[in-house]
């Protein structure tokens, strides 16, 4: 299967920040199967159609999965207390590894709602 150039960076971006962002009020239920499809595949496949196939890679999955939620729910922290802590975006942005470019407007906009 070929994903596109913005699925493969935003895997890989989830891939490498699923041991640190491991954190989520979200307990995903995986359908485990050994003849299911690999977890990139699961993954992608509820991404972009909200459908979530049974998985042979249960364990990544779920790491995938709780790492975007995790994301989302520690931007919007950092947004509500942002203007308290009085620390700059990069301080932020620094706590992952190789975010890209939309991770960084995320923040900013939430932060923008919460000024």
């Amino acid at each position: 299967m070929k994903y596109s150039p913005q699925f493969e960076r935003d895997y890989q971006f989830y891939l490498k920040n699923a041991e640190k962002f491991n954190f989520a009020p979200y307990q995903p239920i995986v359908e485990v199967s050994d003849t299911g499809k690999d977890a990139k595949h699961c993954f992608w496949r509820l991404d972009s159609t909200g459908k979530l196939l049974p998985c042979s890679e249960p364990e990544l999955l779920r790491s995938l999965l709780i790492c975007k939620k995790s994301l989302g729910f520690h931007l919007k922290m950092w947004a509500e207390g942002f203007e308290e802590m009085g620390e700059e975006v990069d301080y932020y942005m620094s706590e992952f590894i190789s975010p890209p470019k939309w991770v960084r407007v995320a923040l900013e906009k939430a932060i923008s709602k919460h000024s």
